[in-house]
């Protein structure tokens, strides 16, 4: 418990923070820096076992996707849940901690598609960079580094099914190493066996710079765009039931997630003319 308690220290001094009108370098809607967030984060989720518990709760939008004939059929109105966090440090706030970083051929597919310095070559040292790996055998491994911010550790349960694959002939591999197939004992955003999220791994060693706010419960409304240049002059948010304008100087950051970042440049006017027009902006 003495590590929840000292984990949740942090998320208190956020509570606190009085959001000034004032103005930016940049800004992180989820830049001096100011990071925007909805809620702020509950000493449950540090721990690991409590993980399937959070999605449907306070913490989560609790989105669910639209009926399809054909599809979602086990679920009720044949919808599916879609968990998205709603607090600092988004979805890595309630999801499974599994630290898995996706296929090669998928990140080399986006660079042959256009999408200049996507390929799994050029991305995986930033993944690297990120990393602080305490898994013993991956220790010396080209595709691990530790000293980053993010922690990653084993899960403390180590299932059976390992154990049995190796008796009929399958191999243990890295999820994350140079054969991401078969079999693989899984490691996650951990740090000392308690959840290692986003926030936990990122904001809070940052939490005393000068030129960094944190803002919780603060909702965005709509971006800020110069009608002529074309260019963001700031955001619009709403913190205890008070509108606040807030100004940048360089850039707006919207990081809100798949959903939330579509449906935040919509409301600022920027997408769909017919999404735009439907939405009366």
């Amino acid at each position: 418990m003495c590590s929840i308690r000292k984990s949740w220290a942090c998320y208190e001094e956020w509570e606190n923070v009085v959001v000034v009108d004032r103005e930016y370098s940049f800004r992180l809607v989820a830049g001096a820096f100011f990071f925007l967030r909805q809620g702020e984060m509950r000493p449950l989720s540090e721990i690991t076992a409590m993980a399937p518990t959070l999605e449907g709760g306070p913490m989560d939008w609790q989105y669910k996707t639209e009926p399809q004939s054909g599809f979602c059929e086990a679920m009720k109105d044949s919808r599916f849940i879609w968990p998205r966090s709603r607090v600092l440090g988004g979805t890595s706030t309630i999801n499974g901690m599994l630290y898995v970083r996706g296929n090669r051929r998928d990140y080399d597919n986006w660079a042959l598609a256009g999408s200049i310095g996507w390929s799994y070559d050029e991305v995986l040292p930033y993944f690297k960079k990120s990393e602080d790996m305490q898994v013993e055998r991956y220790l010396n491994s080209s595709f691990h580094k530790t000293e980053g911010y993010l922690t990653v550790e084993e899960f403390r349960y180590r299932p059976k099914i390992v154990n049995t694959s190796r008796k009929i002939g399958y191999q243990n591999n890295d999820i994350n190493g140079e054969k991401p197939t078969e079999f693989g004992l899984a490691y996650g955003t951990l740090r000392d066996g308690l959840r290692c999220s986003i926030a936990k791994a990122f904001l809070r060693p940052a939490r005393n710079r000068l030129n960094f706010d944190i803002s919780l419960h603060s909702f965005v409304e709509k971006i800020l765009i110069d009608s002529n240049t074309k260019v963001t002059q700031g955001v619009v948010f709403k913190k205890n039931m008070h509108r606040h304008t807030v100004g940048v100087r360089k850039e707006v950051n919207v990081s809100a997630g798949a959903f939330n970042s579509p449906h935040l440049l919509v409301l600022s006017g920027i997408g769909s003319y017919w999404q735009i027009l439907e939405a009366g902006i």
